[in-house]
């Protein structure tokens, strides 16, 4: 009887195309991302709605969500937030390991010089432990267009005396987009929050890919 090589053939192309299959897969899972959220009630649509992180999940990202409402950068907020600030939630995290900050807190902060001091404690942090920070701009919108725009200016200022800080113009991109919004035209609805969570993935994906591929 002939040898039944192409049965034999087929038998090797499967257990070498499982083999490569199981060989991608750690490959793959060594490529996620932790990355931690710092943010109040806007941001705090990954938290009571947890779909707006899927463009971030399916990027690679696992989120340590630390956004709350009343959320303050310095201070308690109000009992709403855990009575904990930004930094405080932050230093919570200080023996994990991070892969990225992402700030998108500071809407119930009053002056420019908390955003400023804010700032160069989070990057202090982040710098010591070579973590890069992604910092949203505010939205200027609503009752905070004023606010948001002073503390626009000093995001923007300040962030260029930090290497590790890099600016997402998170309000540029918005505007314009006022279905994304709920009435006070500053927080966000279920469709906003899905729409920040792909500006923000879009984010990660160009800093990882320049820095190591992904």
């Amino acid at each position: 009887m002939a040898p039944r090589r192409p049965a034999a053939i087929l038998l090797c192309a499967v257990l070498s195309l499982c083999f490569l299959t199981n060989q991608a897969g750690p490959a793959n899972a060594s490529n996620r991302h932790t990355v931690i959220i710092l943010g109040d009630s806007v941001f705090s649509v990954f938290r009571w709605a947890p779909a707006s992180q899927t463009p971030l999940w399916r990027h690679r990202y696992d989120i340590v969500n630390e956004a709350w409402g009343c959320q303050s950068l310095m201070t308690a907020g109000c009992p709403g937030s855990g009575n904990k600030s930004t930094l405080e939630r932050l230093a919570d995290h200080k023996d994990e390991e991070l892969d990225a900050i992402i700030v998108g807190t500071g809407y119930n902060d009053v002056g420019g010089v908390t955003i400023r001091t804010a700032m160069k404690k989070i990057a202090a942090f982040a710098t010591e432990r070579e973590i890069p920070v992604f910092w949203a701009t505010y939205f200027e919108g609503g009752n905070m267009k004023r606010k948001a725009r002073e503390f626009n200016r000093v995001v923007r200022a300040e962030a260029s005396h930090h290497p590790s800080v890099t600016v997402l113009e998170w309000s540029d991109h918005a505007v314009g987009h006022r279905a994304w919004f709920n009435g006070d035209s500053v927080h966000l609805n279920g469709a906003g929050g899905r729409q920040l969570g792909v500006f923000l993935a879009d984010a990660l994906d160009d800093y990882f890919a320049a820095t190591n591929g992904g």
